[in-house]
């Protein structure tokens, strides 16, 4: 008969991002001299095999005594008791188990096979996504000037750091692993692996991820500068700031070193009188488009934009961050893959113009739009998943309605400006 000894009912469920300490069910075996002895070499058993449980030779020793101690007692004694101890011993590192066979050998010692249930690390559904590292910046200058204020190379490369990490998780596609507070998490680890706290929490070791790449940036330059220029009409001095910043960034493969993207990009920015900015805000404004340029042309080739349903010339995108409604774009078909002919390296998947997509509405994580030239295209091929996505902008293409009045704001500024001269 199965007999269930419960040491207690307890479900952890840590939650950081929806990573979480649960349990799993693990079978052992213990063979031993007696029949508790033989319960503890299966629970040490379970413990070993489950990832990330590591008893302490203290630990070992107290679960040890706590058999010795028992042993001679009679079973129905010994086990409310027993079970007492090992969950004192364990501080938690066994919820629970249940006995699913147990006797004696030709040899005369006792053999037990135990389902027990231990504490285990799940972590977020985001760590399944493909893993970025974000580099430690370098800065080609000492100072920049934002606004007439002198920041150093250090506050440059920091906001831009926190710009990039935000703009890749905002695309939903990438996992991004903090590298600059390494030490703030080795102490966690550190007192977790500790018998400080409740055993349970070395379930979180072990389980820190490795990055598929490393994005490594440098910065040029940047500055954002304001300026001054004379009406002709009554001599008035007119301010307006011009910014502009480049970035040169290599995405590195881990596994392989290789480098799966890299470019020279810039940001600029132009203000009137009405629109200039402090120094930290501007900061923030100009690292913030910078690395929004380096998420979108690092999304755009390992993520591009693709379509995820069609009907009669609708469509859905898997994708709604970027993209303005009246915007348009080129979708393009993929068929076969293409190879190096040298290097017999596979460089992609050959792309055919399909048609143009106008966007519609847009949420974070998808955009809606119409086919506007080249329909025909999905009426003699049948739409797959997977296989058209979108590209370059078509030139010229309406901008959605806040911008085109932020912009029609700027031209009359600046036409009232230029009557003054």
């Amino acid at each position: 008969m199965k007999k269930c000894f419960f040491l207690f009912f307890l479900i952890f469920s840590y939650s950081i991002v929806s990573a979480s300490v649960s349990e799993v069910i693990i079978e052992s075996s213990g063979v031993a001299s007696s029949r508790s002895l033989a319960i503890n070499e299966a629970l040490l058993e379970a413990i070993s095999k489950s990832k990330g449980k590591k008893l302490s030779s203290e630990t070992e020793l107290k679960i040890r005594e706590a058999t010795v101690s028992l042993d001679n007692k009679t079973q129905s004694a010994s086990v409310e008791e027993y079970a007492k101890k090992i969950n004192e011993a364990t501080s938690g590192a066994v919820l629970g188990y249940e006995i699913l066979k147990e006797g004696k050998s030709d040899a005369g010692l006792y053999e037990v096979t135990l389902a027990v249930r231990i504490p285990e690390y799940k972590n977020a559904d985001a760590t399944k996504r493909k893993k970025i590292a974000v580099a430690s910046i370098k800065a080609d200058f000492s100072a920049a000037k934002f606004s007439g204020q002198s920041i150093s190379a250090q506050e440059v490369a920091k906001a831009l750091e926190q710009s990039l990490n935000i703009s890749l998780t905002n695309t939903r596609k990438f996992a991004i692993l903090d590298r600059s507070s390494v030490a703030d998490v080795e102490k966690e680890l550190a007192l977790a692996s500790t018998d400080k706290v409740n055993i349970a929490e070395s379930a979180r070791l072990g389980n820190k991820l490795v990055a598929d790449y490393v994005l490594s940036t440098s910065i040029p330059v940047i500055q954002y500068v304001i300026k001054e220029k004379s009406s002709r009409l009554d001599e008035r001095t007119i301010k307006y700031a011009e910014g502009y910043g480049t970035v040169v960034y290599k995405l590195i493969e881990v596994a392989t070193g290789q480098i799966a993207s890299s470019d020279k990009l810039s940001y600029s920015m132009n203000h009137d009188s009405n629109q200039i900015m402090g120094s930290n805000t501007a900061l923030s404004s100009m690292t913030g488009g910078l690395a929004n340029k380096i998420s979108n042309k690092i999304h755009e080739q390992i993520y591009p934009i693709t379509l995820v349903d069609y009907d009669n010339g609708s469509v859905v995108l898997n994708q709604g961050s970027g993209l303005l409604v009246g915007e348009v774009y080129k979708v393009y078909r993929y068929s076969g893959k293409l190879v190096d002919p040298y290097t017999k390296e596979t460089i992609g998947k050959k792309e055919t113009y399909c048609c143009d997509v106008k966007i519609e509405r847009t949420n974070p994580k998808q955009a809606y739009g119409k086919i506007v030239n080249g329909k025909e295209q999905f009426d003699t091929n049948p739409y797959e998943p997977k296989t058209f996505i979108l590209r370059e902008k078509v030139p010229g293409t309406a901008k959605a309605p806040q911008v085109k009045k932020k912009i029609n704001e700027i031209k009359q500024s600046i036409k009232k400006e230029d009557d003054e001269w």
